[in-house]
C-alpha cells in the first residue's frame, strides 16, 4: 500500500448518482431483497484516474478495477452513494475484503513508509514505522487482501520486477506502475552504495536512484523512518548514513 490523496467528486457525480441513489435508499427500507443501483459505476473511469490508474491496496497498475466501498453498503447504506467512500480496487482484491469495513487499512490513511517491498522475496512487510496502535490492523490488511505473500500478488510482483530487470520498463515506468517495487529498487541502490562509502548527500542519492533532489529527500525520510538509514548534520551538509 502507498498513500492515496482524496479528491473532489467528479463532473455530474451529484446530478448522476448521489441525487438518485440517496432517493432510491429513501424509498426502500433496510432489509429489502433489492440490491442498491449500481450509479457508482458510471464513475469508475474517474476513479481509476483519481488512483492513478493503481489499485489503491496492491499499489499496482490496473485499468480493469472496480469501485470498493471501504465502509460497506451492506453495514453503511448512507455511505453507499458517497464519493469520499470509494476505493479503487483489483477485482479479485474487492471480493476478498468483503464486508470488513475499518478493520483494514485506508489507502487515504496510509503513510509511504508504512510498507515496503523485500526484492528477494517481493514479499510486502510492515515497518516500524507503522505506529503503534495501528500495527495489529496493519498486519491484519495484508493477511487478509494477501498483499504480503499470495499467488496473485507475487505474481503481479514478479512480471513488473521482472520487466525491469530485463531492460523493459524503465525505473520511471516502474515507478508509475509499481512505485512500491522502484522504491524498494532504490533503497537497495542507496543501502549498496552506502556499504562501500561512509555516507551521501542528497543530492548523491538523487543521481543514483535516478530522481530529483526533492525525491530523493522524501524516500531518504522514508527510508530513515522504516530504520534504514540515519541523519548526520544539519541544513545543505546533511548526511545520511547506513544503519
Amino acid at each position: 500500500m502507498i498513500p492515496v490523496r482524496g479528491t473532489r467528486p467528479p463532473a455530474g457525480f451529484l446530478a448522476n448518482c448521489r441525487r438518485p441513489g440517496l432517493q432510491w435508499l429513501a424509498t426502500h427500507p433496510p432489509g429489502a431483497k433489492e440490491r442498491l443501483p449500481s450509479y457508482w459505476r458510471l464513475f469508475l473511469p474517474e476513479l481509476c484516474a483519481a488512483f492513478h490508474n493503481r489499485c489503491g491496496y496492491l499499489a499496482m497498475f490496473d485499468l480493469n478495477g472496480t469501485v470498493d466501498h471501504y465502509l460497506s453498503k451492506d453495514k453503511q447504506r448512507d455511505r453507499a452513494y458517497g464519493w469520499s467512500n470509494y476505493r479503487y480496487v483489483t477485482g479479485w482484491l474487492n471480493s476478498s475484503k468483503q464486508n470488513v469495513d475499518q478493520a483494514v487499512l485506508d489507502p487515504f490513511q496510509v503513510r509511504e513508509e508504512w510498507f515496503e517491498i523485500d526484492l528477494g522475496s517481493l514479499h510486502l512487510r510492515i515497518t516500524p514505522a507503522v505506529p503503534r496502535r495501528l500495527t495489529s490492523r496493519a498486519a491484519y490488511t495484508i493477511r487478509r487482501l494477501e498483499l504480503d505473500y499470495g499467488r496473485r500478488t507475487i505474481s503481479n510482483r514478479q512480471f513488473y520486477y521482472g520487466q525491469f530487470r530485463s531492460g523493459q520498463f524503465s525505473l520511471a515506468y516502474l515507478e508509475q506502475v509499481a512505485p512500491l517495487i522502484a522504491t524498494a529498487v532504490r533503497r537497495d541502490q542507496v543501502l549498496t552504495h552506502l556499504a562501500a562509502n561512509p555516507s551521501a548527500s542528497r543530492h548523491e542519492i538523487a543521481n543514483i536512484c535516478s530522481t530529483t533532489a526533492s525525491r530523493a529527500t522524501a524516500l531518504a525520510r522514508v527510508w530513515r523512518l522504516a530504520g534504514h538509514l540515519r541523519v548526520i548534520g544539519r541544513g545543505r551538509n546533511v548526511r545520511y548514513q547506513r544503519l
